[in-house]
């Protein structure tokens, strides 16, 4: 919480503050100030004195008082501003403020209608204007304003249909600019998709309104609705002032010593010169629209507790940590030493402009100091005395600021963060599911904005950008880059920011979507191919935008599918990795719609690369250790490698050993110390086993190393033919005919895996290969002759193996219980037994057992977290 917000908040609550000599006073009801309250006052009461001591709170002589609603009624400097900027891009809508949501339940849409209405009559800047006169504009308030919520009846629109018809709606209404000289300076509508589901959506300029007047908005609409609802008489206590007020009074105040005192502060906080940031940007443009886009994400639970607890140990807010970690992204990134973000703050010190409606905020460069490679705390330290200076000097206009001698030539419109509580965009109504859907007005005032709110439990993170510099995927990767680095943080904050990940413009990790993510249809022709083809591939309908591929069941197998199919379809050359990489319809898309995008030149993958413990590297797949996610927890990284020959280095490795040591080089990308913990189903064990040896060579330590049913090559032994009659004999008599036909049918599936290479090879299509593509097939078998070659030697260390329970296909061949391993490692091996065949360890239900036995592992090597 910010410290203007956490003043506004007690202040409502009838809690006052105030100093007396060295001392700083509190008289609050009871129960009025919790414990988190509490202590935040006691670890703040430096702070607060200070700001409380500030010009802007100390000079109380001038009022904020009603004023008469005649002449010429003046804009505040913020309006002022604006309407300066819309005249020079009347066409923009960059400053309209859109919001929607989702209703389900019986709506009383008569006393939707009315609450509306109300909150229009009770608020003047509701029914303002600014027509001109004289060339100037004028704050012009119409005393009445008629309300009727339109309806668009959506009932009759196909299933198919609606979410693109809604979502054109919805876009359409926030993209369209006002007039700032008409009235209404906002639009709101109401979709009708059932008896009872609905979407409402609501579109407000700027000048009228901003982050704060959410709050006040649907404050005012639950209460109202429900009395409406109700058929009762609202409640609401009439306003003490208006918006105009407030405008009045903010040209009286900022004047004489208060102007001079702000002047001062900021003066100093910007002097000298301010070197534009070297942002990663994918376009090199001089002069750059408003045409903007936007990303998000949702952090875990776990991730959103433990960053609420570093703010707690080191007696800061949300705010200053979440800003702290911003800067440090940017710092990885661009290597500069100092760098301004801008953040808006309330300016509602006064407890009268707690209920309004209107645009209060103000805009405030927060100008950080990086330098001395700091630990993030001592960052956050720097971010805490900088944004605490801000907070006592907030009033002075961002318009006033651009004016200081040295700001002529300066970008403050770079990056910008804002942090919103979940109140700002709860909207309740009684007997309604109200649930918000995400909406964009296709602008982007900075180059990049990073907004942090609260979302139930856990925090969700959007990244606004502007198009004409960056690719989705790019904003894509650095959402992801912005997680790994606070896990990171929270893992070790007194690390310094030099030890924190690294991040350049190439690095495409990416982070796996919940498949519990809202169904959104595809929005444009690019994600409706992609969608069919998954469609047909995965046999599934539909697939939504954000759906993840393995979460809807794919595996390494498909994804290869899917990406000869793909190029197939969009004649575009689609790397392996790549489909390992962007995991959503989404991310695909964004990536393929870039006239030149980026093809990636590693063969590592995130399958969960958040977590604060040792990652967990498993060879020779991506999508089949997909189902591992949910049963090892969120806080173990998972990334998976998989080879594509023909690329780079890799098409150089010819034997397992070639093999290992491009994979480690990757590997230490992600992790480049030890302990090390390695893993791999099949032949990707033998894989595992060799990097585990050459980092054993290097004096590198191995926590783990897992062999998935590897059996070790050249280990399989044939029964003599006496025993294997035996065998047969043994089983005819006890399970009789029905041995037998499993016998054939056995049989019958070897001849045809047989077969089915034999048509690979002649390129036809049919459904027992995954892929068409030889050169993979040529890929897979080089590899897997590299295998049975491969003489491993006595490792050093310990060997843990899983090993499918079900052998009923290898009747044939004996195969010890260690699968060959036992004389190769010095430290012994250790034994579990799957139920399941070879692959079904890693598929429902077995795969919840061989996570649990293999969490085990990781926790007895006191590394994992229980």
């Amino acid at each position: 919480m910010q410290l203007k917000e956490l003043l506004a908040e007690l202040s409502g609550k009838g809690v006052q503050l105030w100093v007396e000599g060295e001392q700083l006073r509190v008289r609050a009801p009871k129960d009025a100030i919790n414990a988190d309250l509490k202590e935040f006052l006691a670890n703040n009461k430096a702070e607060l004195i200070e700001w409380l001591r500030s010009p802007q709170i100390s000079d109380n002589s001038i009022r904020l008082l009603p004023i008469p609603r005649t002449g010429n009624l003046p804009l505040s400097f913020g309006q002022e501003r604006l309407w300066w900027l819309s005249q020079l891009a009347p066409s923009s809508s960059v400053y309209n403020i859109p919001v929607a949501f989702h209703l389900a339940g019986k709506l009383d849409i008569a006393a939707l209608e009315s609450s509306f209405a109300e909150i229009v009559h009770r608020h003047e800047v509701l029914r303002t204007s600014f027509p001109i006169e004289d060339g100037k504009p004028q704050h012009a308030i119409a005393p009445h304003l008629p309300i009727q919520l339109p309806v668009t009846d959506l009932q009759s629109t196909p299933l198919k249909q609606r979410e693109q018809v809604i979502q054109n709606l919805v876009t359409q209404a926030a993209r369209e600019p006002f007039d700032l000289a008409s009235q209404p300076l906002w639009r709101i509508k109401l979709l009708q998709l059932g008896v009872e589901e609905y979407v409402l959506f609501l579109v407000i300029h700027h000048t009228i309104f901003d982050g704060w007047s959410f709050k006040v908005l649907f404050r005012e609409l639950n209460s109202l609705y429900t009395s409406f609802y109700s058929h009762k008489a609202p409640e609401l206590t009439e306003l003490a002032i208006q918006y105009a007020d407030y405008a009045s009074w903010q040209r009286q105040y900022l004047q004489g010593n208060v102007l001079e005192s702000l002047l001062t502060y900021w003066k100093q906080q910007l002097d000298g010169t301010i070197s534009p940031l070297d942002l990663p940007i994918d376009k090199h443009i001089l002069i750059t629209s408003d045409r903007g886009a936007s990303q998000s994400v949702e952090l875990s639970p776990h991730l959103t507790d433990a960053v609420k607890e570093l703010s707690r140990e080191a007696g800061c807010s949300l705010f200053m940590t979440f800003l702290a970690a911003f800067q440090t992204l940017i710092y990885r990134y661009t290597g500069h030493s100092e760098i301004i973000t801008c953040s808006p703050l309330a300016c509602r010190q006064q407890s009268e402009t707690e209920g309004l409606i209107g645009y209060l905020n103000n805009l405030v460069p927060l100008r950080i100091d990086i330098s001395g490679n700091p630990s993030f705390k001592e960052l956050l330290l720097r971010v805490r005395r900088v944004a605490l200076g801000a907070y006592a000097h907030q009033d002075l206009p961002f318009q006033k600021l651009l004016e200081l001698p040295n700001l002529g030539h300066a970008k403050l419109t770079q990056t910008m963060f804002s942090l919103l509580s979940e109140e700002h965009l709860s909207l309740q109504l009684p007997g309604i599911v109200v649930q918000p859907i995400e909406v964009h007005n296709g602008t982007a005032n900075f180059d990049l904005s990073l907004s942090i709110w609260e979302k139930g439990e856990t925090l969700k993170a959007a990244l606004e950008y502007k198009t004409d510099l960056f690719s989705a995927s790019t904003i894509i990767q650095m959402l992801d880059n912005f997680q790994i680095l606070l896990a990171a943080i929270v893992k070790n904050p007194e690390q310094n920011l030099s030890s924190l990940p690294l991040f350049t413009k190439k690095d495409t990790r990416t982070v796996p979507q919940p498949n519990s993510a809202p169904f959104l249809a595809p929005r444009d022709a690019l994600e409706c191919q992609i969608a069919k083809i998954w469609e047909e591939v995965l046999d599934i309908k539909p697939i939504g935008v954000r759906d993840n591929l393995f979460a809807l069941g794919a595996n390494s197998l498909l994804a290869v599918r899917l990406g000869d199919h793909l190029q197939q379809v969009l004649h575009k050359s689609i790397p392996l990795a790549t489909i390992f990489q962007a995991t959503t319809i989404e991310q695909l898309a964004a990536i393929l719609s870039q006239e030149e995008y980026a093809l990636s030149e590693s063969s590592i993958a995130g399958i969960q690369p958040l977590g604060s413990n040792p990652p967990l590297f498993l060879f020779e797949g991506v999508g089949i250790y997909y189902p591992l996610v949910p049963h090892l927890g969120l806080e173990q990284p998972i990334y998976g490698l998989v080879g594509e020959l023909g690329k780079g280095k890799l098409s150089q490795c010819d034997t397992i050993e070639d093999l290992a040591a491009y994979y480690l080089a990757e590997i230490q990308t992600i992790q480049p110390k030890g302990p090390y913990f390695l893993g791999g189903v099949s032949w990707g064990g033998v894989v595992a086993l060799e990097i585990a040896q050459q980092l054993a060579a290097k004096g590198e330590k191995v926590g783990l190393l897992a062999l998935l049913d590897t059996i070790r090559p050249s280990s399989r032994k044939h029964l003599p033919i006496a025993k294997r009659l035996q065998y047969h004999y043994r089983q005819l008599t006890q399970a009789g005919f029905s041995h037998i036909l499993q016998k054939v049918n056995n049989r019958f599936k070897k001849l045809k895996k047989k077969f089915s290479l034999v048509y690979d090879k002649l390129g036809l299509e049919h459904e027992l290969v995954a892929s068409t593509n030889v050169a993979r097939l040529a890929m897979r078998d080089a590899y897997n002759q590299a295998a049975m070659k491969y003489i491993p030697q006595v490792y050093p260390g310990k060997i843990t193996i899983f090993a499918a329970s079900d052998r009923s296909e290898s009747i044939g061949e004996e195969v010890t219980p260690d699968l060959g391993w036992g004389n190769i490692a010095e430290q012994g091996v250790e034994i579990h037994q799957i139920p399941g065949d070879h692959l079904g360890i890693l598929q429902e239900p077995h795969v919840q057992i061989l996570a649990e036995k293999l969490k085990s592992c990781l926790e007895a090597q006191k590394l994992v977290k229980k």
